[in-house]
């Protein structure tokens, strides 16, 4: 779909039925949309499907007619049907954005736009600032640092009882050891800085914390944010699955805020 290009009846084929890909689905219908859904899950996609008055599709079914594709499933999904989408013309948004931590995927989905003109979005998730991370990405010395703090029952490959630091390193490290906890570090690479990331676990903890400092010769950025758990998956912090909505929103508004 073409910038500025608003179709009455725009259609969205949205991959994934999980927590953040039905929350996208109520949004759509919201917003007047056309919902094809996909998910591992047959059950699952029609569910959602007769729910936000959809059809069901395969992830992998020609994507001529669509003209977003949205992916809230997993990294797989980031490189295969997403990449495809981007390959045909279709933007894309794209939720697992640990995928683009594979130079390889992140190449290829550059090429893809740069010879179709398609486009990829990425929200926010679960951290605020990448509008000052992206103009300090233009300044010489900037660097940034991310700090998550989360129950470790949150944390996927650490034990319950784990307490304290669990993980110091690259994004690209990160990612890889925790694929389900730190997006946002990858969409940190995306905007322009890579971060020096820690991960915390605080058996304390009600919310899922995530810490960024970015800092250059001119300006010094600090935000925080500390959000409840989505009741439906202790992984996703709430506020990733309305920043998705935020996005999916901005992308069919004319109106743009922010940089």
């Amino acid at each position: 779909m073409a910038r500025g290009s608003l179709p009455s009846a725009m259609r969205i084929r949205l991959i994934g039925a999980g927590n953040i890909g039905s929350s996208l689905a109520r949004e759509a219908e919201d917003l007047g949309l056309a919902i094809e859904v996909a998910d591992r899950v047959d059950k699952r996609a029609a569910a959602l499907a007769e729910e936000v008055d959809g059809r069901v599709v395969a992830a992998e079914d020609p994507i001529d007619d669509v003209d977003l594709a949205v992916e809230a499933a997993n990294q797989d999904v980031v490189a295969g049907p997403m990449l495809a989408a981007l390959e045909a013309g279709t933007d894309a948004l794209v939720m697992t954005t640990g995928a683009f931590a594979d130079p390889n995927l992140l190449d290829a989905a550059r090429e893809a736009m740069e010879t179709t003109g398609a486009r990829c979005h990425v929200p926010s998730g679960g951290i605020c600032g990448l509008d000052g991370v992206k103009a300090l990405a233009l300044e010489p010395g900037a660097d940034v640092t991310l700090t998550t703090r989360k129950p470790p029952s949150s944390l996927g490959p650490v034990p319950d009882d784990a307490e304290g630091e669990v993980f110091q390193g690259t994004a690209k490290q990160a990612v890889q050891e925790f694929p389900k906890n730190v997006n946002v570090a990858a969409s940190l690479v995306l905007a322009g800085l890579v971060p020096e990331v820690r991960i915390v676990a605080d058996p304390s903890l009600d919310r899922n914390t995530h810490e960024v400092h970015v800092s250059s010769p001119n300006v010094e950025i600090r935000t925080e944010v500390a959000s409840k758990p989505s009741p439906d998956n202790a992984a996703t912090s709430h506020i990733a699955v309305l920043s998705a909505q935020a996005r999916l929103r901005r992308i069919v508004e004319p109106l743009e805020v922010g940089t």
